[in-house]
């Protein structure tokens, strides 16, 4: 007889099918930055799948315009190379976004010259975006699918990792 605790099982079988779900979510991600970040986070009894990039939630749920608060305005750079707050990279976390700090002569050539976009409102082509839904399009049936995978992973851990090749001549008690 063959005692297994379900911890040494699920240890065995998670990754699998973490390892699916990624490939799932990267396949439907259209975004080949968040696509390229897409990572597996495995902890205690839980499994994370996702990208560090803050905006990342805009890009899957979509956005509504952003407005100025009273007294302020928006800037943006329509090129991102062009953005000297980053040095041409747009940044990952919402730590790392910096305020525009430049003289106002400089910031008045940058908008003059149409580097430099200024208003209350963000502009149309921000406006209402519908989200990519990228998780959900790749996850879309995947427990069902999933379970398909478990046994086989299951099999796979019976017969490499613990040699029980003919079931019929063992017991196996799984202690969950």
């Amino acid at each position: 007889m063959v005692r297994v605790s379900g911890r040494v099982i699920r240890e065995r079988i998670e990754p699998g099918l973490a390892e699916e779900a990624l490939v799932r979510v990267k396949a439907a991600t259209e975004s080949r930055t968040l696509r390229e970040a897409l990572r597996v986070q495995r902890s205690a009894g839980s499994i994370f799948i996702g990208v560090p990039h803050y905006w990342a939630v805009y890009y899957h749920d979509g956005r509504t315009p952003a407005h100025a608060p009273p007294g302020k305005f928006l800037i943006w750079f329509p090129n991102p190379q062009d953005d000297p707050r980053h040095g041409g990279q747009f940044p990952v976390r919402a730590s790392e976004i910096q305020r525009l700090n430049l003289p106002a002569e400089e910031l008045r050539n940058l908008i003059e010259t149409g580097v430099a976009v200024v208003a209350r409102v963000s502009p149309r082509s921000l406006q209402n975006v519908k989200g990519k839904k990228f998780f959900d399009r790749g996850l879309r049936n995947f427990f069902a699918k999933g379970n398909e995978k478990a046994p086989l992973e299951f099999s796979r851990y019976m017969k490499e990792d613990l040699d029980l090749v003919r079931f019929e001549t063992h017991t196996l008690t799984v202690k969950l």
